[in-house]
């Protein structure tokens, strides 16, 4: 399968028309799984109305031009947005989304399913007999037509072309939520921030995006570490791990960059498994020590 985020282009002014194509092409989910992978999974502070700030017309008459870099980052950085994104930008049926579509979508959806869907209006909305099978396309279709399918159509399209909530993926290493269950001890504390590293020695990170997503995601589980309380350590231990866990971080961002930067990737990960090698024996030396 082949990934979608890895796609978007370093420049900021190319990346509101990437994301265009994603909103209206058929692996809007897929994307959103990988940035949940990236990120986590976490509740946006904000709505999407909140992000637009006032610019919900500009998007639907003119695209995503209009937005700012950190408006692009806030919906890339709480992906769920983007499903409401992609909803209101479907139910306009704007000329310039239009034009989008017919460019990107060619998946017919099939009469049975539709019929399904159109069951649900209610009678006040009369009766609604699709053709043999459906096609979004760029003409826009009557007022009338619209006005009583328009919410129902989303939902078929998205069902069909499998958008809607992705399942969370497993946690695993520092961001495993029983980590520190059994951790009383300022060793066994250190032993479990360790076994929580060798996690990574279990990924196969045999691709380009499965190495990036995982690399994220060890990246942020050191700030889990750090934002521990450290309870079983003592003061010195603490100042330690916290340290460490700062430094080893600063790596994992800088192989980030190096892959992003497009270097080659396996090389990059060979340095992250030789980072992840030392900080577990540093981390078992100090374990052992007094």
């Amino acid at each position: 399968m082949v990934r979608i985020f890895p796609t978007m282009p370093d420049k900021l002014k190319s990346q509101p028309e990437w994301l265009e194509r994603q909103l209206v092409g058929p692996d809007l989910r897929q994307l959103v799984e990988e940035l949940r992978a990236l990120h986590g999974i976490e509740d946006s502070p904000y709505d999407l109305d909140a992000v637009l700030a006032g610019q919900a017309k500009s998007v639907v008459d003119r695209g995503l031009r209009g937005l700012s870099g950190s408006q692009i980052q806030k919906l890339l950085r709480f992906p769920d947005l983007l499903f409401d994104l992609q909803e209101l930008v479907l139910v306009a049926c704007s000329p310039y989304w239009d034009r989008l579509l017919g460019a990107t979508r060619s998946t017919p959806i099939p009469t049975k399913f539709l019929e399904k869907l159109y069951a649900q209006l209610p009678p006040s909305q009369g009766t609604v007999t699709p053709a043999r099978s459906v096609r979004v396309s760029s003409g826009r279709a009557p007022a009338r037509w619209l006005a009583g399918i328009a919410a129902v159509a989303v939902v078929a399209i998205g069902v069909w072309l499998g958008f809607g909530q992705p399942k969370p993926q497993p946690e695993w290493g520092w961001n495993r939520p029983d980590l520190f269950s059994k951790a009383d001890t300022r060793g066994d504390y250190l032993l479990a921030v360790a076994a929580g590293a060798e996690d990574w020695q279990k990924l196969p990170n045999a691709t380009r995006e499965e190495y990036m997503a995982n690399l994220i995601r060890l990246r942020d589980g050191c700030t889990r570490v750090i934002n521990d309380p450290h309870s079983p350590l003592p003061p010195a231990d603490r100042v330690w791990l916290v340290e460490k866990c700062k430094l080893w971080r600063d790596k994992f961002d800088l192989h980030n960059a190096e892959v992003r930067n497009l270097k080659p990737w396996e090389t990059i990960r060979d340095k992250t498994d030789a980072t992840v090698v030392a900080l577990l024996v540093a981390l078992r030396e100090r374990a052992a020590g007094a």
